[in-house]
């Protein structure tokens, strides 16, 4: 037994994690985490919320801007500005998650740190 993420072998708690198996299809997988990752890993979620949420007051605010100064030049910094931060967070929640190698309906492998690939039992 190792982290998911990390493979560290100590301080392990058994966590869900969301697998999705292709289309709209989802699993949760009972895996462990050690306490960093996971706390890292649970962080992430509110990251994105809140870069999300910094994209769309940038849209509107260089929306705003661009109407008021009639040049469009403040839209489009904005929705640069929106989307970098968007993308930024989501790579931050990427870099969270352990690695999935397959998945399918009844199990998935991950790619563990010093381990290497483990199958886990996917639970309906």
């Amino acid at each position: 037994m190792a982290c998911v993420r990390c493979g560290t072998p100590y301080g392990l708690s058994r966590q869900p994690l969301l697998v999705r198996l292709g289309g709209s299809r989802i699993r949760y997988v009972d895996v462990p985490f050690c306490a960093r990752c996971w706390r890292m890993h649970e962080s992430t979620r509110s990251i994105v919320f809140v870069a999300s949420g910094v994209a769309i007051a940038a849209l509107f605010v260089g929306l705003a801007v661009s109407v008021v100064a009639r040049d469009s030049v403040p839209a489009v910094a904005s929705t640069v500005v929106g989307l970098g931060t968007l993308l930024a967070a989501l790579v931050v929640r990427r870099k969270a998650l352990p690695v999935v190698r397959r998945a399918s309906n009844d199990e998935t492998v991950l790619e563990v740190p010093g381990i290497g690939e483990v199958r886990v039992r996917v639970e309906e």
